[in-house]
């Protein structure tokens, strides 16, 4: 994926400090930014909750050649 691409993937918040979702939609990635609430893409609702990765951890598994262990665990600057 070409540097400066916006990929959209779900996720499921687990508390207020952690999140799950593939690990394909993290991966090499500089910059992991989370969206909460959003029901509308690409419009910017008052009911959305925006944050950032602090850390990203893939299942030890995991291999971007493969879909099995596709987990990461997404580790918020600030809880939502």
């Amino acid at each position: 994926m070409k540097a400066g691409v916006i990929r959209l993937c779900g996720a499921t918040i687990l508390n207020e400090k952690w999140v799950i979702t593939a690990a394909s939609c993290a991966y090499k990635r500089n910059v992991v930014g989370l969206i909460a609430g959003d029901q509308v893409n690409g419009i910017i609702e008052e009911s959305e909750v925006r944050g950032f990765a602090k850390a990203v951890y893939y299942h030890h598994h995991y291999r971007p050649s493969a879909i099995a262990n596709d987990l990461a665990l997404i580790e918020l600057e600030e809880p939502f």
